[in-house]
């Protein structure tokens, strides 16, 4: 139930700060890269994440699951930062990510 009411409060930030912020510097440059990669964004970081935090990789989910979950802030953060930088630097070679190159050509087929 929680979910729903952050993503909209990170939709409304992330729309107030574009409306400050003007230019083409890192922070607008970054932030538009990674909504032109968000689905590729948003798979990776859960398979990335999920690889790292459960039993098939190091697994830190099961041996922490008793503490207090500050733990999982650390490497969502190192994550995020990854994916920006990977975004922003994506376009220099492509036009779209990956999963979104994939969704436009199973689209145009569709047709």
């Amino acid at each position: 139930m929680v979910a729903p009411l952050v993503a909209l409060g990170l939709i409304g930030l992330i729309g107030r700060l574009l409306d400050r912020v003007t230019g083409d510097g890192p922070v607008v440059t970054s932030l538009s890269a990674l909504g032109r990669m968000a689905m590729t964004g948003y798979v990776a970081q859960n398979v990335i994440l999920m690889v790292l935090c459960y039993g098939f990789g190091p697994g830190p989910a099961g041996r922490m699951a008793d503490t207090v979950p500050w733990w999982v802030f650390g490497p969502w953060v190192g994550l995020t930062l990854l994916l920006s930088v990977a975004s922003a630097l994506w376009p220099r070679r492509f036009d779209r990510g990956p999963l979104e190159a994939l969704q436009k050509r199973a689209l145009s087929r569709a047709r």
